[in-house]
């Protein structure tokens, strides 16, 4: 399910493979800061990752 997080900006979705787990973004408004990234890189793209 898709949940709003408005106080970093981001609508977000989690999907899960197995043992990996992919977070989802997408910008919720215009100051978010994945919009600002999407901006500047049209094609899209990896804005951040995380391994534990």
């Amino acid at each position: 399910a898709t949940v709003p997080l408005p106080e970093h900006g981001v609508y977000t979705v989690f999907v899960e493979l197995g043992n990996t787990k992919l977070e989802l973004l997408h910008p919720l408004g215009e100051k978010s800061p994945i919009a600002g990234f999407l901006q500047k890189n049209k094609a899209g793209g990896m804005h951040h990752i995380c391994i534990e």
